[in-house]
């Protein structure tokens, strides 16, 4: 799946990554550029206050999205709670969950702009029904119930009094969305993210999610601390992957070299040259590497640097780089035993960057230049 040739688009940033995968010892590089990823997670700051320094593309665009909020605020729920959802999704979409949660998103990005333009009034209310959607969502999906066993278990069902149109329970986008939203109460995050796991091993270590799952997906098992299951789903050459697209022995059909629209080959209905499923080409970068852009960016100035490996046997090492306006940003690492790894990271001038280390967890705050660490059980700086 790393052999890949597919080229993607990504506003604002052009990237490199260069794996070693473990065991073959073969180098692979991607050039990836990716087209519209989901946004970030909370706040998740608009792309355009992170990345430029000037307010004008901002301002340009502030009045089209207090018109959507708008609309969005005369919206009814059940409207909110239909749709697409988690588009090509393999599992029972979970229309009510995500409805409100992309809520929360376009409200919370909505206050954020806001911020930007100097509109607080606007940007406090649409905070406040940001907050609002995500507690619709938790009160209408989350088991909560401090004694149950279902603790963080998102569901809707109708035998439990759920109204929905659209059942599911326990599915990976239900107990991915919320997670990677940052929105599940700290009670229930642990329940949740066991209810996650349960279902990608229930899944064979598979996805089960479709467009947008895919990056929540990854995301919350990286940050949960199971890089293990998020790097197997996107290594995996059976379907449903990537790697069943790319391989004609797998799908006997085609060696792709562009995403399919499904996770399945059709020859009358979907494409086979479609950005549906491309937003997990971000996991390289934001998970295995590590780099992303700290909430508070402004002009790609501030980044969090925390690689989430996976154990040596998975994948050997990893060299990214991410070119922004302020210049390349590199993060690596390579296992230089099963329990020490050894990590490099570069910032441009001008840029800073809190790196947390894998293994020991240590914090430490970087300005410009080029930095070296060990890092095993106990941690070491080198």
């Amino acid at each position: 799946m790393i052999d890949s040739t597919a080229h993607f688009i990504l506003i604002a940033f052009v990237v490199v990554l260069v794996v070693v995968v473990g065991g073959s010892g073969v180098e692979a590089v991607t050039n990836l550029i990716i087209l519209a990823t989901p946004l970030p997670p909370p706040p998740p700051l608009s792309i355009l206050t992170k990345t430029i320094t000037k307010s004008v593309a901002v301002e340009d665009l502030y009045n089209t999205t207090l018109a959507f909020i708008s609309l969005l605020n005369s919206t009814p729920a059940r409207a909110i709670e239909n749709g697409l959802g988690d588009w090509m999704t393999l599992e029972p979409p979970a229309l009510g969950l995500t409805g409100w949660g992309f809520a929360h998103i376009s409200f919370l990005s909505a206050s954020v702009l806001g911020e930007a333009v100097g509109d607080t009034e606007s940007a406090a209310a649409a905070a406040d029904s940001a907050a609002a959607a995500a507690a619709m969502l938790n009160s209408l999906f989350l088991s909560s119930e401090p004694t149950s066993s279902a603790l963080g278990l998102y569901s809707c069902l109708p035998s439990l009094g759920c109204k929905s149109s659209s059942p599911f329970n326990g599915t990976q986008c239900g107990q991915a969305m919320p997670l990677y939203l940052g929105i599940v109460p700290p009670a229930a995050r642990s329940g949740a993210l066991s209810y996650l796991v349960a279902s990608v091993e229930a899944a064979r270590g598979h996805l089960s999610v479709g467009s947008f799952g895919i990056k929540w997906l990854l995301r919350a098992l990286g940050d949960g601390g199971r890089p293990d299951l998020a790097y197997g789903i996107m290594a995996a050459q059976d379907y449903p992957s990537f790697g069943y697209m790319m391989s004609s022995a797998a799908n006997g059909v085609e060696n792709a070299t562009t995403a399919w629209e499904s996770w399945g080959f059709s020859d009358s209905t979907f494409s086979h040259n479609h950005p549906m499923f491309t937003s997990g080409s971000t996991y390289f970068f934001q998970s295995l590497a590590g780099i992303r852009l700290e909430d508070s960016a402004r002009g790609a100035d501030k980044f969090l640097l925390t690689p989430q490996p996976p154990p040596s046997h998975l994948l050997e090492a990893v060299n990214a780089s991410w070119s922004t306006v302020a210049g390349d940003v590199g993060s690596s690492w390579v296992w230089i035993n099963s329990s020490c790894l050894s990590l490099h990271f570069s910032l441009p001038p001008n840029v800073k960057a809190t790196v947390t280390l894998p293994n020991s967890k240590q914090v430490f705050s970087l300005g410009s230049g080029e930095y070296d660490f060990l890092d095993p059980a106990q941690g070491q700086q080198q």
